[in-house]
């Protein structure tokens, strides 16, 4: 079973009925939700630390809870450290200029995967 979590409505969008999807309020919701499902089992399928911007998307899928999952902790807790540091603005709530076009980029980045 793959989840995706995702702040982005496009890829909401794109992946309903396809994915079980974890709606995030903010970029740093992402990634905390994110850390919830490594806790119940969840592998990343990806490296989160890629992409940039106001949009997030991360997909997984569930495993057992005996596989190991401390990759995946750290590489999501290294990246809500990240984002904690950064000043407020830089992943606000407020929509760019250009948000359609970062949307667009966080979506086809969770297509490749599956």
């Amino acid at each position: 079973m793959k989840i995706i979590v995702t702040n982005n409505k496009k890829t909401k969008k794109y992946f309903e009925g396809k994915a079980e999807i974890i709606e995030a309020d903010s970029y740093m919701q992402v990634f905390e939700e994110g850390l919830k499902i490594v806790l119940r089992g969840g592998r990343l399928l990806h490296d989160p630390s890629k992409g940039h911007g106001c949009y997030k998307s991360l997909a997984f899928t569930m495993h057992s809870k005996n596989i190991s999952a401390e990759r995946d902790f750290k590489m999501l807790k290294k990246c809500t450290d990240k984002v904690a540091s950064h000043k407020k603005g830089t992943y606000g709530r407020k929509e760019p200029i250009f948000a359609g076009i970062l949307q667009n980029h966080d979506l086809n980045c969770i297509k490749l995967i599956g």
